[in-house]
């Protein structure tokens, strides 16, 4: 796994974001969220070589995430992950982490995409 860190991500606090195909609301940039001490937009590479950069969040709406997980090839040790996609037009968000074990916190989070993502009224601005 590489994790690329990010100094910090652009926009103000309390900012709407949504799915970049067909604008359903997601979350606010108050549900953005570090997780293991890294910055909440960072950039990881697949086992395929695919870098994605993905923000961290606490919760996400519109989001339906698939029922297995796996640890394999996770970015975030102790978590498993599944696959996560709009609820409303079915695009691929990123995905839906879980905790393997019952001390790790957060027990849940989302690393979403932010390709996948934009600004209500605003879709041609990266998150």
């Amino acid at each position: 796994m590489l994790f690329i860190a990010f100094a910090g991500f652009r926009g103000s606090r309390a900012r709407e974001t949504a799915c970049r195909k067909c604008g359903a609301r997601i979350a606010s940039e108050d549900d953005f969220l570090s997780v293991a001490g890294r910055p909440v937009r960072a950039a990881y590479v697949n086992p395929a070589g695919i870098r994605c950069e993905i923000l961290t969040l606490a919760k996400a709406t519109n989001v339906a995430a698939a029922l297995e997980s796996t640890e394999e090839h996770t970015w975030f040790e102790g978590y498993a992950w599944s696959p996560a996609a709009c609820a409303s037009c079915g695009l691929h968000l990123g995905w839906r982490y879980e905790a393997a074990g019952p001390d790790l916190q957060p027990p849940s989070f989302y690393g979403l995409l932010a390709e996948a993502l934009s600004r209500p009224g605003d879709p041609g601005r990266d998150m």
